[in-house]
């Protein structure tokens, strides 16, 4: 089994654009999930939006607990693969099931490219801002 989250592979996603200004120049990543209907497997990619503002598109932020375990089923996000933690792929998967369209939610673990420390600092930086943006937290 792969490592907790992209291994070797590239992150799949531009650099963020952002000044920690609270003046509408940041940008968030967030992950579009669709709806899973009957299909036996969750489908996810990444998207890029401005955050602060009226946002272009509502998200939802995801909280829970990252766990230590991996996923036994990788996700495939902007084509690369992905191994979530159990924990993180259990929401997805119970989330896709019970949506008709799709949904975007701020997942840190995902939404950040964590092998990037400058981001991960800038993006930590904006959390309070990110959380108070979002429609609804689900937990």
């Amino acid at each position: 089994m792969a490592a907790f989250g992209f291994g070797h592979h590239k992150y799949p996603s531009r650099a963020l654009r952002g000044h920690v200004s609270g003046q509408g120049n940041d940008e968030i990543r967030l992950l579009r999930l669709h709806p899973r209907g009957k299909e036996p497997k969750v489908a996810v990619e990444l998207v890029i939006q401005e955050l602060g503002g009226t946002m272009a598109h509502p998200y939802r932020a995801l909280s829970y607990t990252w766990g230590a375990s991996l996923a036994d089923t990788a996700l495939e996000v902007n084509s690369v693969i992905y191994t979530p933690t159990r924990n993180l792929y259990d929401a997805l998967w119970h989330i896709s099931g019970s949506i008709h369209e799709f949904v975007l939610l701020w997942v840190d673990a995902t939404c950040i490219d964590q092998s990037n420390e400058a981001e991960v600092s800038q993006q930590i930086g904006l959390m309070r801002q990110t959380y108070e943006g979002a429609t609804e937290t689900i937990i």
